[in-house]
């Protein structure tokens, strides 16, 4: 596996990485609702764009010549490489094949003389503990107002061994005060949401308190968080708007407001789409049902 590529790459293998692309983005949403990704319109032009531009290319093959994946990066400054655009085909899924893709592209970025890899990742669609699971880790949260969906940027620097980043990421970022929504599952299936203040301590220990209050039979599963950072009645606000797609609340201004959902996330407008309902809020994490359950928060 492995192809570095550069203007020369044929018409043919542009056709064939903006196919592959596609397929890898077609109905790669965890929940149904959401904007198509940007990699489903992939086209030729668009990658041999980038590659004319300076970007390089990773390809993989199966033992027929058909291309399974690829991944594009560009420099951005003079240590820096900025992934593009990751691929790979539905039938490769599940394979490690991404995986060895982007270790192939960190490996040629070493060589390259650089020592840090960048990506932008979308929250809700639950790709960030993907890539934390490569070993990248949140830096920054992009409010991008022009979009319903919230980005993160993402980074790996290359001096050591990918080591795996727990996810989600400490609210380090986010100003003390600001209000967080912390979403679950509970043991009898229903979805409830806690809306509490973030105190600047520790992440985890404050999202099992409200799991706590989530409450239910059985083990409470941790599937997402948001935040709106504001003045002191944002928590308020933001309740009301949430109370209007709920079907209960309690409110507790001590342990967490609780809401309570008698249906599925994709029926939930916001959890499915947090900026539709409020435009300063933004998704912090989402947990695809696929993704590994993190360790009970704040056991270390």
């Amino acid at each position: 596996m492995g192809f570095g590529a550069g203007p020369s790459v044929t018409a043919a293998l542009a056709g064939q990485v903006a196919a592959v692309t596609r397929a890898s983005f077609a109905d790669s949403d965890p929940l149904p609702g959401l904007p198509r990704p940007d990699g489903a319109f992939e086209s030729a032009e668009v990658v041999t764009a980038d590659l004319a531009a300076g970007a390089g290319l990773w390809i993989a093959r199966d033992a027929d010549g058909e291309l399974l994946g690829s991944i594009r990066a560009m420099p951005k400054g003079p240590r820096t490489w900025e992934v593009r655009r990751l691929g790979v085909a539905p039938e490769a899924l599940g394979t490690g094949l991404a995986r060895r893709l982007v270790r192939a592209l960190e490996a040629e970025a070493v060589t390259g003389g650089a020592d840090l890899v960048v990506l932008d990742a979308v929250v809700e669609r639950g790709n960030p503990p993907v890539y934390a699971r490569l070993g990248y880790r949140t830096v920054r949260y992009l409010p991008n107002p022009d979009k319903p969906l919230s980005e993160v940027t993402m980074e790996r620097a290359l001096a050591g061994p990918p080591e795996p980043v727990r996810h989600p990421h400490p609210t380090g970022t986010l100003p003390e005060e600001a209000a967080l929504l912390d979403w679950f599952v509970t043991g009898d299936g229903r979805i409830a949401a806690v809306l509490g203040t973030h105190r600047g301590t520790d992440e985890f220990a404050g999202v099992a308190r409200r799991g706590a209050r989530a409450g239910g039979t059985g083990p409470v599963r941790h599937i997402g968080t948001d935040a709106w950072a504001g003045p002191a009645d944002v928590r308020a606000r933001w309740r009301e708007l949430l109370a209007v797609h709920a079907d209960g609340v309690d409110a507790d201004p001590g342990s967490g407001d609780l809401l309570t959902f008698g249906r599925g996330p994709a029926g939930i407008a916001p959890f499915l789409m947090p900026r539709t309902v409020a435009d300063p809020v933004l998704a912090l994490c989402r947990i695809r049902p696929t993704d590994p359950a993190p360790r009970s928060p704040g056991r270390g």
